[in-house]
Formats: C-alpha cells, structure tokens, sequence
C-alpha cells in the first residue's frame, strides 16, 4: 500500500472553474487539483518530478492555503540545495535540471498566497533566480531577453532552435497566473528544437513575470501593441528568420494572441488554445463563484486580480474585462489558425470556440481534444505530449522549412 493518500471517490466534487473533467489527487477541490496536475505536465520537460510533486502536497487539506504553501516550499529548498551542491561540484547536467525542477516548485508554493505581496514577489524571484541559474551553467541552450516597450521591458526566455542559419520562430504567451518559466514547458521545450524551432516565450503587461520587474505594466487589451514591440525586437535577433513567424497563446492568451495578431501580416500562422472571444463571460462566471465561497477564496482572488488589472476593486476588474473581446477582429486574422479545445473546459469555453471559429475567414485547422485522450483538461494540462505532436506537426505543414522539410 502506497503512503500516498489516494482521494475518496465518491467525495463531493466542486467545481468554481470547469477546467477538467477528472480528478488526479484532491478529488474535492478541483483549484488544488488543477494546480497539482499543471506541475505535473512539466515531468516530460525536465521541469518536475512526480514523487517531489506528490511529496508537496501530501497531507494538504482541501483550500489549506497555507499547508499548499509550505509543502511546496519545502520541496523547492531541498531541490535547490542539491542543485547549489551540483553546481559546486561541477555537475552541471544535475545542477540545471535541480534548478528547473525548483523553479517550478518555488512557484507552485506562491501561488495562493496575497498576489503581489511581498512574500509572493519573493518566491517568484526565486523562482525566475532558480532559472537563471540553470540559464548560466556550461551547455544551457536558452537565454534571458528583454523587449522594449514604451520605456520599460518585456521579459522573456530565447531557445535557439541550434541551427547554422536563421529559422522559423514560435512566439508564446501564456495567460492570467503563469510564467515565462512555465511558458517553456507549455510550448514544448525541447521539442521546439528538436523540430528546427526558435521558441521565444515572453510576456505581456499584466503577466507575472512582467508585474515581478515592471509592477506599473499592468494588463491592458490592446495586445496588438505588445506583439508589434515583440515582432519589432525579433527582427534584430539574427538567429530569428522574420518572414517565418508563428504566435500561440494558451488560456488567456487565447484572447492575447488573435488579438495581436488580427491585421499583422508578419506573423504567418496563429495558434488559439483555447479562443477566447469575450474574456468576461468566460471568466466572471468563476469569479463570482469564487467570491461567494469562503473568506480565503475571496481574499485570494481578490488580491489576484486586483493586482495584475491594476485595479482598487473587485468591480472596477469586472469592468475592466469587459474590453477584452474580440468584435470586429477575428475577421481581420489573415494567417493559417490552428484551433485547440478540450471537453473538460466547459460550455462556454466550447460556445467561443465555436463562434471564433465561424467568424475566422482565414484557413482553419480546428482540433478537439477528449478525455478518452487523457487531454480534457484546460489547454490539455496532462497530455502536452499529444497537444505539443499535434502544434508541431501542423506547425511544420504550414510553416516548412526553406528545404521543405520539417
């Protein structure tokens, strides 16, 4: 019999946020679950472990924000400190992998503590620290990258595809609550790579990592400005071929990504995961849910949004997000789009799809992901294998080569 802790499953699911239909650990507070299998999703990457993953949430009641926290943190020291020993004694092949597996540890632990507090600003510095780290030792293959934008900078990771001439390059962002760090492993890491890929992965204002070294950039709907200052930076890079630029955005970055895209005819394929053609009634749904269900919940949500619309209520967030839209903008993406959903992210992820899809005049490729896949979950957290297979693969008929081949 294992020590680990399996949930009850005949225990009362709840749901504040349809994300996944099946459950992987807490089978009675799916926030706690989500977060646990997003870490997971890293294992193929290099970016976690799924003992240490187990390990930090055993024993971990049911919204124990606090239990979350400290199990998390404990794991992410005892990485990190075998990573620093690793470096000392010139195991650098360990050492990167230690460090990446505490990146993804040390923000897993902040995650839902105050947003913006000092405590949470801190581990995400060490969490971005911990990466660097990896970034700096002998046999790394990627690099830090700031953009310029309006007078600040937009921070980023650069993974050369290794090839001897320019090459095609994948342009990422993520969504409301995830990294640049993350980003790596939600585009497929090596696997960019491996397919003659630069991967850039940045973000946008409002994003954490920008809020970590720009607290004043906070989210704004006008991602075609910010993917304009990214294009505009990628055309100095000369490892970077600029006439073969793709964007994907995943989550949010379901709204982000078309919306930069729409009218830009640099960028020459568009990868949606999922489409978002109305952020507020996606979200504000979940919201209200959230702040109906206990004290903690409330809190936290509250300081999260708050903090990356830059706002001073819940009401003027709500507000706030009914900018983000897509009307009269679908119809101006020209590129190749690749549509990605999953069953388990509920009717009205599944109803914008559907209407992104029958306004896009421009060539579609639309995939729908199943549980019988193992890839239900939102933006198919659990089965990158198959949805990374699936990018790439459509990625290289639309975008080959210049000899042809993917």
């Amino acid at each position: 019999m294992s020590d680990i802790d399996v949930p009850d499953q005949h225990a009362r699911r709840e749901v504040l946020i349809p994300r996944m239909s099946r459950r992987v650990f807490f089978n009675s507070c799916e926030e706690f679950d989500f977060r646990l299998l997003f870490a997971l999703s890293y294992v193929g990457g290099g970016g976690a472990e799924q003992a240490e993953c187990y390990a930090a949430v055993q024993g971990v009641g049911d919204y124990d924000f606090a239990g979350w926290h400290a199990g998390w943190l404990g794991v992410a020291e005892k990485v990190l400190v075998a990573a620093d020993d690793d470096r000392r004694n010139g195991r650098s092949a360990s050492a990167r992998a230690g460090y990446q597996r505490a990146s993804t540890y040390f923000y897993q632990s902040a995650f839902f503590l105050p947003a913006g507090s000092e405590e949470f600003l801190s581990l995400h510095r060490r969490s971005t620290a911990a990466f660097e780290s990896a970034a700096e030792l002998p046999g790394a293959e990627f690099r830090r990258v700031l953009v310029p934008f309006e007078g600040a900078s937009l921070p980023g990771w650069f993974f050369p595809a290794g090839t001897n001439e320019p090459a095609r390059t994948l342009i990422v962002f993520t969504g409301t609550d995830a990294t640049n760090e993350q980003l790596y492993y939600f585009a497929g890491g090596r696997r960019a790579a491996e397919r003659g890929w630069n991967l850039l992965c940045v973000s946008g204002p409002g994003q954490f990592s920008t809020l970590e070294v720009e607290p004043g950039l906070t989210f704004r709907p006008d991602y075609d400005v910010v993917l304009r200052a990214v294009v505009d930076h990628l055309e100095t890079v000369p490892e970077v071929d600029s006439s073969q630029l793709a964007v994907m955005g995943f989550s949010k970055g379901g709204y982000l990504a078309p919306r930069g895209v729409a009218g830009d005819d640099r960028i020459k394929a568009l990868v949606a995961n999922s489409p978002i053609t109305n952020f507020h009634d996606v979200i504000w749904p979940g919201v209200q849910r959230m702040l109906n269900h206990s004290n903690a919940m409330q809190e936290w949500v509250t300081s999260l949004l708050q903090w990356i619309y830059g706002a001073s209520s819940i009401d003027e967030v709500e507000e706030i997000t009914r900018d983000y839209n897509l009307d009269g903008l679908v119809e101006a993406i020209r590129c190749p789009t690749l549509i990605l959903d999953s069953v388990g992210e509920g009717p009205t992820f599944r109803e914008q799809t559907l209407e992104f899809q029958a306004r896009l005049k421009a060539p579609q490729t639309v995939r729908h992901f199943t549980a019988e896949e193992a890839a239900d979950a939102h933006c198919q957290i659990g089965n990158w294998a198959l949805m990374h297979q699936v990018v790439y693969d459509w990625l290289d008929t639309v975008l080959p080569t210049s000899a042809g081949e993917a």
